[in-house]
């Protein structure tokens, strides 16, 4: 998980991005925990009944964090 989201930080960065996000279900508070504990911060949750995926997480693909653990991960290879 850590490297697949670290590599997903390189990318956006890469892209010129200057966020990541993710979204999860608003039920799913271990891996609301997860992505803090990652450094992402919580941005909102939706109170829509109807809509589940409504957990928003984000991460700035500029801090000295994510510059640091993301050139430690390289893109990945095919096996083309």
């Amino acid at each position: 998980g850590r490297q697949v989201l670290h590599w997903a930080i390189l990318q956006a960065r890469r892209a010129n991005k200057h966020f990541l996000r993710l979204d999860t279900w608003t039920t799913n508070s271990a891996l609301h925990q997860y992505y803090l504990a990652m450094g992402f911060q919580h941005v909102r949750t939706t109170g829509e009944r109807t809509v589940s995926s409504g957990a928003l997480f984000q991460i700035s693909t500029q801090s000295q964090e994510c510059r640091h653990n993301a050139r430690k991960v390289h893109s990945p290879q095919t096996n083309d």
